[in-house]
């Protein structure tokens, strides 16, 4: 397993998840955002692939190896707080470079299919890429 710092953020049932970037002064990238109550550091990530609902396959360590740092929003679409965090990490996706830059954003859900998923993003304007049940989700939670 390859070594990798992340930082995770708790959102209710939703955990997220960054390869570590702090800004000049230590804080977490999204500390003015969600509090740095929310925020543990985790030695170790395994490597895993995704498929998101649109049919696009997208790779952690590859994501990783390229630069990138990867937030991960650990979802359920019938969740109210998944629900209420929704317009919070889009906010930030966008601001962020809507994946054209530096952080890519996955959404993984354990339980939604690509029709849910897609459902739930028209729903509550979420643009970054999001996988379920259909694009190995769940496997790649278990991961984490």
């Amino acid at each position: 397993m390859r070594k990798t710092v992340l930082l995770f953020a708790l959102f209710a049932f939703g955990l997220t998840a960054f390869s570590q970037k702090t800004s000049e002064d230590g804080r977490s990238i999204l500390d003015g955002y969600m509090g740095s109550n929310l925020v543990k550091v985790a030695d170790e990530i395994g490597d895993f692939s995704i498929t998101d609902s649109d049919g696009v396959t997208w790779n952690l360590y590859q994501s990783l190896a390229e630069g990138k740092t990867v937030f991960l929003d650990l979802f359920y679409t019938t969740w109210p707080s998944c629900q209420a965090y929704a317009s919070l990490i889009e906010d930030v996706y966008v601001n962020t470079g809507s994946g054209q830059q530096g952080i890519l954003f996955w959404g993984l859900s354990p339980t939604d299919n690509n029709t849910q998923i897609n459902n739930y993003k028209a729903q509550y304007g979420i643009t970054n890429p999001c996988a379920g049940t259909q694009g190995n989700g769940p496997a790649a939670i278990d991961i984490t």
